[in-house]
């Protein structure tokens, strides 16, 4: 028999917006509202019936005929998954790869100097997607003065090399960093024994304001120098940073013509620094022309690295070089409510996970998983913000940056078994919530069967199969902690989760149907 034909390959994708990347809203206009322009590359053999794109699951226009460009104007802040499904004339539908990006009221600006993306590219533009600042990324040879004019934090990849091929650039820098701007330099690839005659140029010490740096043996990393100077770099509110796992071919003496130098890692070899910060790191220094310096790359050596406590790094350091405010009050609430409260297998169970932010500082990178038991199937959803990723019996919406005085709804339908209980989870978490502990749990057990919950010793599991829910507090005398709830957010009442990350409400904290239950914990 003959060999079917191949399918026609698609070659389709987004050239408009970029991934990951981020807008502001213009308050100039009547109301806030931004443009963002969505265009579509397709090469396809055979004729293209229709285009249509989505944002957060939602259709927002269908093309046609090329050209697949619009201008979509969005009036919130939030984030946003695009989306894209193509249909040809022989009834192939094929997705093009989704793209990611962000609605903020307000966001600063980085600039990345560099001469070819990579990897690590990749990985600084997701991490300052998540907190919510804009990149803007350029060639070394194409920077003049003036292109630095907005920008509040320059990262140049690749200093050490790059200064040798653009000595203007680094005086430009140089200039720029003395009118007391900051710098993020990087370096990567000083490790060719024949370049190393060469590196550093004088001018990159000057811009450093370093002395000397050593080419050292290769080795692995896996350790940090913990001291209240270091506190910025390594216990920032973008994570806590207790061991890295990096290879590096480069350190830094432990000299520099600022005197009060402080060193932030260092390599278990030469006990040099790998990493430094001048002027030294100070808590809550407002200190003008900051330099951090870094000798080895964001992502580890191996592929498969780990590299969640490098990005942590990397936010916090970005966060010290443009004097981030410590976040003092990250008050998100998620509480669940559900309108009728003694559901049975013909009544369809409605449910509402509400997300408050009450605090003054907006939390970037923000994530809600809300998650149910097996016994309860999904009828529909509808969710006010946010992009949803599917997860183990339930879903994760990705929301951005969470404003200040904000609510967001999260509406679902259920069928419930009628022979078993049912529970439904709710937590945020954002990504510049540490050090604070998670104030963001909130459970709801639909009571299909009334006397489980009667027994003093029910325990009823969760979705997420780490916690579980007891009707009274078996273990009134065990290693607790405290944990508050309110109805309101205003009043609060005390209860205990002991240390195993079992929550143990007392039957005094059941709300009533019509009730949101938000948890937090105490002061």
């Amino acid at each position: 028999e003959p060999e079917p034909e191949p399918e026609p390959k698609l070659d389709a994708a987004f050239t408009s917006p970029g991934d990951h990347e981020i807008f502001e809203l213009n308050f100039d206009s009547t109301s806030p509202v931004v443009e963002i322009p969505i265009e579509l590359d397709v090469n396809h053999a055979n004729p293209i019936v229709s285009i249509e794109l989505f944002a957060n699951q939602q259709l927002i226009h269908r093309f046609t005929r090329s050209p697949f460009r619009i201008m979509w104007a969005v009036e919130e802040s939030g984030a946003f998954l695009l989306e894209a499904k193509i249909e040809d004339a022989a009834n192939n539908v094929i997705w093009v790869d989704p793209i990611q990006v962000q609605v903020v009221h307000y966001s600063k600006q980085v600039l990345l100097i560099e001469k070819s993306s990579d990897r690590q590219t990749q990985h600084i533009r997701e991490a300052l997607f998540n907190m919510g600042i804009q990149l803007r990324i350029m060639h070394p040879a194409q920077i003049h003065a003036e292109d630095l004019i907005g920008v509040e934090l320059a990262i140049w990849k690749e200093s050490i090399t790059d200064s040798i091929s653009y000595p203007e650039l680094t005086s430009i820098l140089h200039h720029w960093n003395l009118s007391g701007n900051p710098v993020y330099l990087m370096t990567q690839e000083a490790t060719m024994a024949e370049e190393r005659n060469n590196l550093p140029s004088s001018e990159w010490y000057a811009l450093a304001n370093l002395q000397q740096i050593n080419f050292v043996e290769d080795a692995l990393i896996t350790e940090t120098i913990h001291n209240p100077s270091n506190k910025p770099f390594l216990m920032g509110q973008y994570g806590d940073i207790h061991t890295i796992p990096l290879r590096t071919n480069a350190s830094v003496t432990a000299q520099t013509s600022h005197p009060d130098f402080i060193p932030i890692l260092t390599h278990r070899l030469t006990g040099d620094a790998v990493m430094a910060a001048v002027p030294p790191m100070i808590e809550g220094s407002t200190v003008k022309g900051k330099k951090a310096i870094q000798l080895f790359p964001m992502i580890p050596a191996d592929i498969n690295g780990e590299t969640s406590t490098l990005r942590s790094l990397f936010q916090n350091t970005v966060c010290w070089c443009m004097d981030c405010a410590p976040c003092e009050n990250m008050d998100l609430s998620v509480g669940i409510s559900t309108p009728n409260p003694s559901p049975n297998h013909d009544t369809h169970q409605k449910v509402y996970v509400e997300l408050r932010h009450q605090g003054e500082c907006n939390a970037s990178g923000t994530v809600i998983e809300i998650q149910w038991s097996e016994s309860l199937d999904l009828v529909q959803w509808s969710a006010s913000a946010g992009w949803m990723e599917p997860i183990l019996n339930g879903f994760r919406f990705h929301l951005g940056v969470v404003t200040s005085a904000s609510k967001e709804i999260f509406e679902f339908t259920f069928q419930p078994d009628s022979e078993t209980y049912s529970t439904i989870m709710a937590m945020v978490d954002t990504n510049n919530s540490e050090p604070y502990q998670r104030n963001n749990t909130a459970i709801k057990v639909i009571q299909n069967n009334p006397s489980i919950i009667d027994t003093p010793l029910a325990i009823i599991p969760l979705p997420d199969q780490e916690h579980a829910v007891f009707a009274q507090n078996p273990f009134p005398n065990s290693g607790e902690w405290n944990i508050e709830w309110s109805t309101d957010l205003v009043n609060w009442m005390q209860i205990s989760l002991d240390q195993g990350n079992v929550i143990l409400p007392l039957k005094d904290v059941t709300p009533t149907a019509e009730e949101t239950l938000f948890f937090r914990h105490a002061p």
